[in-house]
């Protein structure tokens, strides 16, 4: 069993964390603060939890006859790649036979419902947080949570960036925990799964960033496009965060489209960062800084993003195999005989599907997707093409901004650190229609 605390829970990507937790074989959540609610029981503040939000497995071997005493039997060990420290998790339940709901000597017994946890205003000692705090006050606690030997999953943008003085010229004030931006790891698995591993904090990247990232990180890899880039992006209300404003107000989004952000939004040098060490690391960095002009709107729907990536083809256009892995160019195809043209759509897809063949949560399509294919899951769907007309590649990506672009790819992230596989607990597949 392995702890786990949630730093503000009262706010959406904290109460998506619960909803998927409640399901994780391994992670047990034992504290989730909330100053707004702090003293109450989830359940009083959030009604429709009621006594149905179990955690799905404690790792807890009762005794028969003896479940109100909570005596343990020994839990069963395997391997675990997490801290020397911490005793390894049990087995997970096998989900290949059934499991009844009594309680025996061998079956394992569901918690205290998750509804009946007091939200306090710190976190209890735990093996693992998830911070869901806004930047700045995020950095303060996670630098509390760190001195406690806690490992965390940061949801804020305080480090995901690189350097301070980008930090401080896109959030307008100084860093509050600077020493840790080196240790970080950007917590995009798709790219650092094996950094990750090993981290003690994870920067969970930005809803927007995933969607544009995962967009376009297999043509930029491949050196198949020009550095102008235009990333128009569209998500559902629910990212704007759970505290009411104006802007968000039903009667003010409702049948309603808006651009905003025109100057800059916060997301744009995370995504020039993580798809400029790509081209780096693929042995081809770019002749210039990309030049990304990112637009987001903001649609009259609860969840879900829809990210359209433009980009100018290269002259010479040819195809690189790229490592999807290391990152490092393995051959031009051009080298051999082929034609340097711009690539066809046959022959980006066939990237792409290359790139992403072994990801759980990445697909590529063959038509555009949809934001309702990804209401509720983990999935990202990727719909690359080339407009033959003006030679430009054409990506168009989906997430749920609440799961892949926030708690679900937070849990993603923290199997990876458990040595987990990454896909526990997390769902594959949509809420439809």
């Amino acid at each position: 069993m392995i702890t786990v605390s949630i730093v503000n829970v009262t706010s959406y990507t904290g109460l998506e964390l619960l909803r998927l937790l409640a399901e994780h074989p391994q992670f047990v959540v034992t504290s989730v603060t909330g100053r707004s609610a702090k003293g109450s029981r989830l359940a009083d503040v959030f009604p429709w939890l009621g006594r149905g939000l179990v955690p799905a497995y404690t790792g807890r071997f009762f005794r028969e006859g003896q479940m109100g005493r909570g005596t343990r039997e020994k839990d069963t060990a395997g391997d675990h790649k997490g801290p020397p420290h911490r005793s390894p998790p049990p087995s997970p339940l096998r989900t290949d036979e059934h499991v009844s709901n009594k309680p025996t000597r061998e079956s394992p017994v569901p918690g205290p419902s998750l509804a009946n946890l007091v939200i306090t205003e710190d976190a209890a000692p735990t093996d693992l947080a998830f911070v869901c705090l806004p930047h700045a006050a995020a950095a303060e606690a996670v630098l509390t949570l760190l001195e406690r030997g806690t490992r965390v999953v940061d949801l804020s943008a305080d480090f995901r960036l690189r350097e301070a003085s980008v930090y401080e010229e896109w959030y307008r004030h100084s860093h509050p925990a600077p020493a840790l931006l080196e240790s970080a790891v950007y917590g995009l698995c798709e790219r650092y799964r094996e950094r990750i591993e090993g981290a003690s904090l994870v920067a969970n990247p930005g809803c927007y960033a995933t969607a544009a990232i995962l967009g376009l990180l297999p043509a930029v890899a491949a050196g198949i496009i020009k550095p102008d880039v235009i990333i128009d992006a569209k998500s559902g209300i629910s990212g704007a965060g759970r505290s009411p404003t104006p802007g968000t107000h039903y009667a003010e989004v409702n049948e309603d489209v808006s651009a905003y952000s025109l100057n800059g939004h916060r997301h744009l040098p995370e995504i020039t960062q993580e798809l400029e060490a790509a081209a780096r690391a693929a042995g081809h960095p770019l002749d210039q800084a990309l030049r990304i002009t990112f637009i987001p709107h903001l649609v009259p729907m609860t969840r879900g993003i829809l990210a359209t990536c433009y980009a100018d083809l290269n002259s010479e256009g040819a195809i690189m195999d790229v490592d999807r892995r290391s990152g490092q160019r393995l051959a031009d195809k051009s080298a051999v005989g082929c034609d340097k043209s711009a690539p066809t759509s046959a022959e980006v897809r066939s990237l792409y599907e290359e790139y992403y063949a072994d990801e759980p949560f990445v697909q590529v399509v063959d038509q555009a997707p949809h934001t309702k294919w990804t209401y509720g899951s983990n999935q990202c769907f990727i719909y690359p093409m080339v407009d033959t007309r003006t030679r430009r590649l054409l990506v168009i990506t989906c997430l749920d901004n609440l799961v892949k672009g926030a708690a679900g790819q937070a849990i993603q992230n923290a199997n990876r650190l458990y040595g987990l596989p990454e896909t526990t607990g997390l769902p594959t597949v949509a809420v439809y229609p």
